[in-house]
C-alpha cells in the first residue's frame, strides 16, 4: 500500500508540472488543423501556431464567406436515390451517422458513429449539431471537446469546438465521460484504459518506454533494467512493487517514464500523435435511443439533415 501511495504521488506531481511548463498548449498547437467551415458557411480559425488558440480554448472569427457555399459541390444533394429527403444540409451524406451500439441498455455503453467522407474538401465544426429521434423525440445537441485530456476531469477545464477533418470517425456516446469531456483520442491515451472503462475500448497501444530517450554514460542503465524494460508493458503506470533486481536508478526511470504526462511530454511533437478519432459524450443519465424500430437523424446547426437512418 505505500508503494501504491508513493506511485501515485510521482505520477500526480509529474502531471502537474506538465500543465505548469506549458504541456497542453505545445500539444494542442501541434495539431495541424488549419481551416474549418461551420454550417453557416463562416471560417472558423484552426487551432494550429497560427490560430491564437490558448489554453484550450479554440477561437471563432467569421469572415467574408457567409454567401459562399460551405463546401464544395456535394453530388450526394441532387443524387436520385435521396430525392425523398427534403431540407438537406450542404453536408448531407458527407458524414454518416451508424446505430453502433444502440441496443445496449446502459448510457455509458450506448453509441453512435459519424464518419467523415474522405472526399470532403472542408473540414467541419460539428459542435452545435442535433441527433434527434423521430420515434421518442429526444434530441440532443453535440457540445464541445478538449483536444488533449488528462486523465482526471479536474484537469479538462477548457474546451474546443469538434473538428471534423476527411477520414475522421467519432463515437458518439450517450453517457457520461470518464475523464469528465469528450475529447481527441492520442497515442498515449490508452493509460486512461489501466483505471478507466470505455465503450467501445480505447486504443490499447502507447508508445513503449523503451524507447523513451535513456541516461547515458556515466549513469546508464544495466542490462537487467534494460531487459526488463523493454517487456514492461504498454499503457500502464506501475502500481506495484518493482523488483528489487533491477536497481534504484531502473525504478526510478520506469516510475518517472511509465504515465500518460510523460507519455505527452515525450511524443507531443510527432505526427501521428493525434488519431482520427474522436470520443463524444452526451452527459445522459439514461438510455437515449430505442434498441429497435428507431428513426435517427442528425442535423447540422442550421437544422438542416445531414443523415437519416432506420434500425
Amino acid at each position: 500500500m505505500k508503494d501504491l501511495v508513493i506511485c501515485i504521488v510521482v505520477v500526480a506531481a509529474l502531471g502537474l508540472l506538465w500543465l505548469m511548463s506549458g504541456g497542453y498548449n505545445r500539444a494542442v498547437e501541434n495539431r495541424v488543423n488549419v481551416s474549418v467551415t461551420d454550417s453557416n458557411g463562416n471560417t472558423v480559425s484552426g487551432t494550429n501556431q497560427n490560430s491564437g488558440a490558448t489554453s484550450g480554448q479554440t477561437q471563432a472569427r467569421s469572415t467574408n464567406t457567409q454567401n459562399q457555399t460551405p463546401v464544395d459541390e456535394n453530388p450526394n444533394l441532387s443524387a436520385a436515390q435521396y430525392s425523398s429527403v427534403s431540407n438537406k444540409s450542404p453536408y448531407f451524406k458527407l458524414i454518416t451517422l451508424t446505430s453502433a451500439n444502440s441496443w445496449d441498455t446502459k448510457p455509458e455503453g450506448e453509441y453512435l458513429t459519424l464518419n467523415t467522407a474522405y472526399t470532403l474538401k472542408k473540414n467541419i465544426v460539428i459542435t452545435g449539431w442535433t441527433i434527434h429521434s423521430l420515434q421518442s423525440g429526444r434530441s440532443v445537441v453535440i457540445g464541445k471537446a478538449v483536444f488533449l485530456p488528462t486523465s482526471q476531469a479536474i484537469g479538462n477545464a477548457g474546451e474546443d469546438l469538434i473538428v471534423m477533418r476527411p477520414g475522421d470517425k467519432a463515437y458518439v456516446v450517450s453517457g457520461r465521460a470518464p475523464t469528465g469531456k469528450s475529447f481527441l483520442v492520442n497515442k498515449c491515451t490508452g493509460y486512461f484504459t489501466q483505471f478507466q472503462t470505455y465503450t467501445p475500448s480505447l486504443n490499447y497501444s502507447c508508445p513503449q518506454i523503451s524507447k523513451d530517450p535513456l541516461p547515458k554514460f556515466p549513469n546508464q542503465l544495466k542490462d537487467v533494467c534494460l531487459d526488463y524494460i523493454e517487456s514492461f508493458p504498454q499503457c500502464k503506470t506501475p502500481i506495484d512493487a518493482l523488483p528489487q533486481n533491477i536497481g534504484n536508478d531502473c525504478q526510478n526511470f520506469i516510475l518517472e517514464h511509465a504515465s500518460y504526462s510523460k507519455c505527452i511530454e515525450n511524443h507531443r511533437t510527432d505526427a501521428d500523435f493525434f488519431s482520427n478519432e474522436w470520443r463524444v459524450y452526451l452527459g445522459q443519465s439514461e438510455k437515449l435511443w430505442k434498441t429497435s424500430r428507431e428513426s435517427l437523424e442528425l442535423l447540422d446547426a442550421n437544422g438542416k439533415v445531414v443523415d437519416q437512418i432506420q434500425y
